[in-house]
Parts: C-alpha cells; structure tokens; sequence
C-alpha cells in the first residue's frame, strides 16, 4: 500500500485477565480486530502477577487514514467497538473505563 499524507495516531490499551484461561481468547479478540482505520496493531507488555492470579496485557492500535486527518470521533469509535468485543469475555476488564 502507498504511504498516507495524512498523520498517525495511536491509542494504548490495558486490560486486567482474571483467569489465566482467557488469556489466549484475548490474544485471539485484539490480533484479529480489523479496520480501515487501524494501520497496525500490537501488544506491548505481558504482566503476569502469580499471587492473585492476575495477568495485564498492554496493546497499542496504530490508526491512520488515507483520506484525511482522523478525528478523535473516529479513533474513538474503533476503540468502543475494540473494548466491547472483548469485554464480552468474562473476568476482562480495563481498568480506569467507566
């Protein structure tokens, strides 16, 4: 594909795993989100904290478009239709969201 014109942005995201079981589902949920608007997307940190059974994965989503400049309206809304597909999973959570 040709290089955009138009600036990038990104958005990072935490999510707290109660069960180490859904660990994998999660993964799955974030690699496989795909959009117009999302040019790239990783995770960047992996917590793992054994003693409450907890695990943080920290992922970042690379937004740019090749039409325009994207507005805070249009990041915003690939991240709600992000975090409500994988809120579905039991024991997720992002933490600091209302």
């Amino acid at each position: 594909k040709p290089i955009s014109d138009f600036p990038s942005s990104y958005r990072d995201l935490s999510f707290s795993i109660i069960s180490p079981l859904k660990i994998k589902q999660v993964i799955n949920i974030l690699s496989k989100i795909e959009s117009d608007i999302i040019k790239y997307s990783f995770m960047f940190d992996f917590y793992e904290n054994k003693q409450n059974n907890e695990s943080k994965i920290g992922y970042r989503f690379i937004f740019q478009s090749y039409r325009g400049t994207l507005t805070d309206i249009e990041i915003n809304k690939e991240i709600k239709k992000i975090t409500d597909s994988v809120l579905l999973i039991d024991s997720v959570s992002l933490p600091g969201s209302q």
